[in-house]
């Protein structure tokens, strides 16, 4: 006896089939966001969803933005430096000037 397999069992499900299969009917807000941040971006699914967990994570305040003292920390994690005083904080500031578009000192994920 064959074990026989059918092509499309390996296949990319689409959005909709695995909103089937957990269940849900509707997607949130959070989600709808995510699938917009990456298909403007060109940045896969997994890796948005990554990134906005770390972002909420470094938001301190629970306002949905990161400050600029939030931000650091979460840079500081990405890297890997254990001591902030390992990156220079003119660069640090620099990056931190060209997130913040709109000069107001938060960001949110989007931006």
């Amino acid at each position: 006896t064959q074990l026989r397999v059918r092509p499309s069992m390996f296949e990319k499900p689409t959005p909709q089939a695995l909103i089937g299969i957990f269940g849900q009917t509707e997607q949130s807000e959070e989600d709808v966001e995510v699938v917009a941040i990456a298909r403007e971006f060109g940045v896969p699914l997994l890796e948005v969803e990554r990134l906005r967990k770390l972002f909420f994570r470094f938001d301190d305040d629970g306002d949905q933005l990161v400050s600029e003292h939030e931000w650091g920390g979460m840079i500081q994690h990405l890297l890997g430096i254990r001591d902030k005083y390992d990156i220079p904080s003119k660069l640090l500031q620099d990056c931190w000037h060209q997130m913040d578009k709109d000069g107001s000192g938060q960001v949110d994920f989007r931006e």
